[in-house]
């Protein structure tokens, strides 16, 4: 009976931290959970990548925790890294889809196609509703059987693999040409001014970057117009509005004695609806579609073009109205030097 009593007693204190808190699975739990909900309220990239470290070192069984930090690895194009953990993710929880379109992405972004659409496949079986999954199932068919192999930087979004300035989020950079290193967070302005009672010309749009009167980056890097260009809703796809607002104004511009053979930077943003990573990805396919437009539709050298995308980071005003809102989903154009 004493026996039993002191091992009881034992195992009493092992389990409340007297001998080590291994044996405390629900404070471990806890600790997991704890890091999950400060993720989400996370925006910069190097606070992220420090709270994920700290994550996968005291949470390493924990598959949401694998797969945040897989995902954070194939943002920063360590795809071998980012497969380990996905794969890690799935084994500790085998109907987890996300972790399957994780993969997906990796191996189309490597060019594996038909290893793709096997993941995808997988993870549709398990979440057949989810759209970007479908897109990128699509996507892994059509270069299957085009035979190519992708490029990397068209699937899914990823940042930059340097160091960022803290606090910010840098420019995602898209294509060869040098872009400006990235400036503090752009402040909101108080409140939406009212609209301008004439629409956008390209003459207006050449005043705009060659005039005194054009708004000046932070930097004072170039001058930078902003335009409300119209998508599909939930999609990537320009309206025919939008078309007919490139027609008309940017591909004029851009083909203009004062701009022709001048290079520009083409910048994604979005409001503040729906998730940071779901905000930067639709920021990211409609500035690559902006700039795909003008390239196949306008004649602009691809050269002359360079993308950036910055998701619901850089607010041209407080996201408190829905005018305000609509005002923030835009595609800005910036002047190199």
């Amino acid at each position: 009976m004493d026996g039993i009593s002191l091992r009881k007693i034992f195992f009493g204190l092992l389990c409340t931290g007297c001998f080590g808190t291994t044996c405390n699975p629900g404070a471990q739990a806890a600790d997991c959970a704890l890091f999950l909900h400060d993720l989400g309220k996370l925006k910069g990239m190097m606070q992220r990548q420090e709270l994920l470290t700290r994550a996968i070192t005291e949470c390493p069984d924990d598959y949401q925790i694998n797969y945040y930090y897989a995902y954070h690895l194939e943002r920063l194009r360590r795809y071998d890294q980012a497969l380990h953990y996905y794969e890690a993710a799935i084994r500790m929880q085998p109907d987890f889809a996300k972790g399957y379109f994780g993969m997906g992405d990796v191996y189309l972004a490597l060019g594996k196609n038909k290893t793709a659409i096997d993941s995808f496949s997988k993870g549709l079986s398990l979440d057949p509703d989810n759209v970007w999954a479908k897109r990128s199932y699509q996507k892994a068919l059509q270069q299957d059987k085009s035979g190519s192999h992708g490029r990397h930087e068209e699937t899914g979004w990823e940042a930059k693999p340097q160091e960022e300035p803290k606090e910010v989020v840098a420019a995602v950079k898209e294509d060869t040409q040098a872009v400006p290193p990235a400036q503090d967070t752009v402040q909101a302005k108080p409140a939406a001014e009212e609209d301008s009672s004439s629409p956008l010309t390209a003459e207006g749009f050449v005043q705009s970057m060659t005039g005194d009167t054009g708004q000046q980056d932070t930097g004072g890097q170039g001058h930078v117009l902003s335009m409300q260009i119209q998508f599909e809703i939930s999609s990537g796809e320009l309206t025919e509005e939008a078309k007919a607002m490139l027609d008309s104004v940017v591909c004029k511009a851009l083909q203009s004695p004062e701009l022709q053979g001048r290079g520009f930077e083409v910048a994604g943003h979005t409001d503040n609806s729906g998730t940071p990573e779901m905000n930067m990805y639709f920021s990211k396919i409609r500035a690559m579609r902006v700039r795909d437009y003008l390239v196949e539709h306008c004649g602009v050298a691809t050269a002359r073009l360079s993308v950036v995308y910055y998701g619901q980071e850089r607010p041209a005003f407080p996201n408190t109205s829905r005018k305000n809102r609509m005002l923030n989903r835009r595609v800005e154009f910036r002047l190199l030097p």
